[in-house]
């Protein structure tokens, strides 16, 4: 889990992957950003695993902005719908994982160049 966790979503603590990061980039006006002003968007991912089956994979994802504060409805909707969507992919492969939750913090740079 560690090294799916760190390869799709990022390494805790960092930046997050472009598979994460880049579906939120393709969307700056959803999360208030010009180009004059970009933002960071702080998301953590915990994922607990019943009986390390990867099948059955749930997960609490949090996104803020670099402050601490909430973003809005529909870009924190942005954020779980492009972070579920990786986790997807994890709970179709199964399997059984060596530990029984995994969590992540990383950040995306939106409207950054």
């Amino acid at each position: 889990m560690g090294v799916w966790t760190a390869l799709a979503l990022g390494i805790d603590g960092g930046p997050g992957t472009p598979a994460l990061c880049q579906p939120l980039s393709q969307r700056p006006t959803l999360f208030g950003v010009t180009p004059e002003s970009p933002l960071r968007v702080d998301i953590g991912v915990t994922m607990t695993l019943p009986d390390q089956d990867v099948s059955a994979l749930s997960a609490q994802i949090t996104a803020t902005d670099s402050r601490g504060l909430p973003l809005s409805a529909d870009a924190d909707a942005a954020v779980v719908g492009a972070t579920m969507a990786l986790l997807e992919l994890l709970r179709g492969l199964g399997g059984e994982s060596s530990a029984a939750a995994v969590g992540v913090h990383v950040r995306c740079e939106i409207g950054a160049r």
